[in-house]
């Protein structure tokens, strides 16, 4: 009986980290970006910002 609730469950459960992440192998569903590619481009960007401002300070108070 476990069997019989277990076995679909790991593969919806499977199935649905595919397509929520869309990256676990090379063919994805869209051309969406990912979280994770995501979250990247946004450190990515507040860090220049960070090290842009943090250069002016010591520019403008040296």
């Amino acid at each position: 009986m476990p069997k019989l609730l277990s076995i679909p469950y790991s593969i919806g459960l499977g199935l649905g980290i595919i397509v929520f992440f869309n990256h676990f192998s090379k063919i994805t569903l869209t051309q969406d970006p990912t979280p994770i590619e995501i979250e990247m481009t946004t450190y990515e960007k507040e860090t220049n910002a960070s090290v842009i401002d943090h250069l002016n300070r010591r520019k403008g108070g040296a």
